[in-house]
């Protein structure tokens, strides 16, 4: 779906839904530009309103709860038309939107009225309505019977446990298979090196296989990568993706450098100096004339629009033919060094380790010297194509050293290290390994979890993040190091080469004779370790969804239970798990409920190479009754996206849409995102996130899990996510934007209320701040406030409960759009709470920010944040009426606030952290 045009659909289905008839008349304009213009005029002529809920696990949801009733008492919470949720907000959006869709249009009146405390006491004669005291009663929604005994924490701690494991037969064995790859290559050349003995002259290039096996791969590699190039400066290929380039250039010059280095080592010919030079310099020459012949006929000819179509002159490509002398030097280097693969040598890891990034560090260098030699035929699109082709070999380069490192010097360390700590504590070689192999994962994965950050809500601090920083690479490489080790164990464990003792024959002498290797260098046992550790992974995956056995469906089941759950009467739980499968509902049957339920979700990119993209690595998501997805992918009908081919009867699940929004703990974070983390926090299975199919895939969007999770697992490991593949990976909402604002200024929404019960101690107005911002940059529309009053010193001492501010839709509209009004409700202290609620405060110094991990809350906790909620709004819209509807509301808060700003003076300087440019600027 293009972006445009999706997005009117979207635009005008929303229209039609709320107004009951469509907002453009038959034969208006097709063109999406205009149509859209026009969409907006009539949504401008039909105002309508949102309401928002923040991130911010319970508490916000539970500060919410304290919102809507207060909504209610003023009589206006029946007035919007939207319902903006994001994280914990929507675990009381979705118990609000159930609960009126289960009650029907025709007894919607009477539940808005229940959620007026004082309505309820004098009709019901208790404080709350049913559903509000279940959510009381079972506020600690992750195990509502708490102690060390309690079945519902150890179910959480068995579900963990389980997941963890079957998690790690999927990811183990693929990363040691990895990390096997070069200890393959140490163990081929080791293996191909013994039997052969030197030649001289031409019989070096007349040798039996497999020495020249090796040098037609290495001919092979170095030409395809050549045939690549050529194919790129013919203009052909000038917009190639990178995707290509990887394929096409870097695997077959990976391949080829392989292949020298195979050779050298199967084959260390006595090579003089002479033969040595014209041997090397044949295949850059030889490279460079095919380079030049091909892209002679496009001499002179500018280059199409986009492609890389530069002059270059056959006498430039003779001229760079001179930087063949660079790998001859090199051949000749490596025929007369071995690198310790003789007998008795120790530094046989040498070769395995630097070979073949030396033979990439020589490549580099003949391109350089082409660049420089042929710089006068060689545009700027050029230089900048060879640039990015140098920054990949060097990334292939410094991987090949980093894993070589680990596999061998690391692994030697860690060997080192058990062999002191089994000395100086009496222990057995057996014992030790079997510590180190069982607990290590164990030890990642809680290290994992104590890095992760959820950032739109618990803002880390710079000493945290600098730890981080240092610590989860450090971490990472502590893992890897002893998964090689391991990996070195059981390739020694396999070894089937025997000694007359029995014994592996390992040593120098017996490895000398041509009938043994060095220790974990046998290439029979190497190749059949790698082939089970990959079939195990595999077949695992097969089994294991990456979906099922995430932390999502843990989440998600008790999120129903708590908050879905609280508005059925009838319900009928499994007397042995407490859950009942009826509490769910699916998210198009939201359909006739009003406000409509918009919950909102990120689309994690991280790996997204568009511009712009790289720094916020993530888009907006949305799921609501009407649609599902965002204007970068298209969107998709709520009625059948990951329905698996169910039909309309089927669909999205509510539950798993408020648990995908709420998905804080995620191995991808949007903005927040970063590679260690990843690795980690995926291999500790902390993935709240799950993977849907792409709206912009015609196969995958109706699909609600892939079908081999290893793919998209090893993305989230790898930090790969983007929005291109078939699969995209979404999470917490506020992983792009924590309030829900960003979705309600893209429908012009003319009154916006905003609760925000963020975790912001300091006043730093993170959430409120990033919302503006990204606004601005994404939709071009600016929102202005004045300075804000609320500051950490007036918490508990006079600070207001809002702040109201201007939403300038003009600016992208045009000058006779109307401006939209933003209501900004903060959890904050006054002074003038109910004694209860300053009692609260007084004995927890961290209300009403407390950190978002403290998802535990008891019902003090609970009913303080309730009633901090109720009384932000009665005590912000004094003299609302709720005849008045939302724009009375307005101009209620607006004059409380104009009173207090006259009674308490000028606000201090440190209250403006989040107030925008002033009103001149765009």
């Amino acid at each position: 779906m293009p972006s445009p045009q999706a997005w009117c659909e979207v635009l005008e289905e929303e229209f039609t839904a709320l107004h009951g008839e469509p907002p453009l008349p038959p034969g208006a304009p097709v063109d999406p530009d205009e149509r859209l213009r026009l969409i907006r005029q009539a949504i401008h002529r039909r105002p309508t309103s949102g309401l928002c809920f923040s991130g911010g696990g319970i508490r916000s949801g539970t500060f919410a709860l304290g919102v809507l009733q207060g909504l209610a008492h003023l009589g206006v919470l029946g007035r919007f038309d939207y319902l903006s949720t994001v994280s914990g907000g929507g675990y009381i959006g979705g118990w609000f939107t159930a609960w009126l869709h289960r009650v029907g249009p025709d007894r919607r009146q009477d539940t808005l009225r229940a959620l007026d405390p004082a309505r309820t006491s004098a009709v019901l004669g208790r404080i709350d309505a049913p559903p509000v005291d279940y959510v009381r009663r079972t506020c600690r929604y992750l195990a509502p019977r708490g102690g060390a005994v309690s079945a519902d924490l150890w179910t959480v701690i068995a579900t963990l446990a389980r997941n963890l494991v079957l998690n790690w037969c999927v990811l183990l064995p693929l990363i040691a298979a990895a990390l096997l790859v070069p200890r393959m290559f140490y163990a081929l050349s080791h293996a191909f090196e013994q039997g052969f003995a030197p030649y001289e002259g031409l019989q070096c290039l007349t040798a039996s296989p497999p020495p020249m096996v090796f040098l037609g791969l290495a001919v092979a590699g170095f030409f395809g990568a050549v045939g690549y190039v050529a194919m790129v400066f013919s203009g052909r290929g000038g917009r190639w993706s990178q995707g290509r380039f990887l394929l096409w250039f870097l695997t077959p010059l990976l391949a080829g450098a392989i292949g020298a280095t195979l050779f050298w080592s199967s084959f260390p010919c006595d090579l003089s100096l002479p033969w040595s030079l014209g041997l090397g310099a044949a295949l850059p020459a030889a490279g460079w004339l095919l380079l030049g012949l091909v892209t002679r006929p496009f001499h002179g000819q500018p280059p199409a629009p986009g492609a890389i179509r530069p002059a270059i002159g056959l006498r430039t490509v003779l001229a760079a033919a001179a930087s063949g002398p660079i790998l001859g030097a090199g051949a000749y280097w490596f025929a007369t060094h071995e690198f310790g693969f003789g007998a008795g040598e120790p530094l046989r890891d040498l070769y395995a380790v630097f070979s073949v990034p030396i033979v990439l560090v020589l490549a580099l260098a003949t391109i350089t010297i082409f660049v420089g030699f042929a710089s006068r035929d060689l545009d700027d699109a050029a230089l900048e194509w060879w640039s990015r082709c140098a920054a990949w070999i060097g990334i292939a380069t410094a991987t090949w050293l980093v894993a070589g490192a680990i596999v061998f010097y690391m692994a030697d360390a860690l060997e080192a290290g058990l062999e002191v700590v089994d000395r100086a504590l009496g222990m057995e070689r057996r014992t030790s390994t079997a510590v180190v192999t069982s607990l290590l994962p164990l030890l990642s994965s809680l290290a994992g979890l104590a890095a992760r950050s959820t950032g739109a809500t618990d803002r880390p601090s710079a000493a945290r993040l600098a730890i981080q920083r240092v610590a989860l690479p450090l971490v990472i490489l502590a893992l890897l190091s002893s998964i090689a080790w391991v990996n070195l164990r059981a390739a020694e464990a396999l070894e089937y080469h025997r000694d007359a003792a029995g014994q592996p024959c390992t040593t120098a002498t017996e490895v000398g004779s041509g009938e043994c290797h060095p220790a974990g260098g046998g290439l029979g046992e190497v190749m059949l370790l790698g082939s089970v550790y990959v079939a195990f992974g595999l077949l695992m995956s097969l089994f294991v969804p990456v979906n099922r056995f995430s932390l999502h469906g843990m989440y998600r089941q008790r999120l129903i239970r708590t908050f879905l759950g609280a508005s059925r009467p009838d319900r009928q739980p499994n007397p042995f798990t407490g859950f009942d499968g009826g509490d769910d509902l699916r998210v198009h049957d939201l359909a006739d409920v009003r406000p409509l339920h918009i919950i909102n979700a990120t689309l994690n990119a991280v790996s997204s190479g568009s511009v712009g993209r790289h720094e916020r690595q993530a888009q907006s998501f949305t799921f609501s009754p009407l649609h599902v997805g965002n204007r970068e992918v298209g969107y998709r009908p709520a009625a059948e996206y990951g329905s698996d081919g169910g039909g309309p009867g089927t669909g999205l699940s509510l539950g798993m849409a408020l648990a995908v929004s709420g998905a804080a703990a995620s191995s991808a974070m949007g903005m927040y995102s970063s590679k260690a983390r990843s690795f980690l926090l995926t291999l500790a299975n902390a993935r709240l996130g799950l993977w849907f199919g792409n709206p912009r895939d015609a196969k995958t969007w109706r699909t609600s899990e892939p079908p081999l999770g290893v793919g998209p697992i090893l993305r989230e490991l790898l930090g790969l996510t983007t929005d291109r593949n078939p699969w995209v990976y979404l999470s917490d909402g506020g992983h792009y934007e924590n309030l829900g604002l960003w979705e309600m200024v893209a429908r012009r929404c003319r009154v916006i209320v905003v609760s925000d019960a963020g975790c912001d101690p300091d006043y730093a107005f993170d959430d409120l701040s990033n919302a503006i911002r990204r606004i601005r940059l994404d939709l071009g529309v600016p929102i202005q406030f004045p300075p804000l009053r609320m500051t950490k010193a007036g918490q508990g001492h006079g600070n207001p409960h809002a702040a109201i501010g201007v939403i300038r839709y003009g600016v992208v509209d045009g000058p006779d759009a109307p401006d939209g009004t933003l209501i900004y409700l903060k959890a904050t202290l006054s002074g003038d709470e109910t004694v209860d609620v300053r009692n609260f405060a007084r004995s927890d110094e961290a209300f009403p920010h407390d950190p978002t991990s403290d998802q535990f809350f008891d019902e003090a906790r609970f009913e303080s944040y309730r009633a901090l909620g109720f009384h932000t709004v009665i005590t912000s819209a004094p003299g609302c009426r709720a005849d008045d509807g939302v724009e009375g509301l307005c101009a209620a808060v607006r004059a409380a606030l104009e009173r207090q700003a006259a009674t308490s003076g000028p606000p201090p300087p440190s209250s403006g952290a989040a107030s925008p440019a002033p009103a001149s600027a765009p």
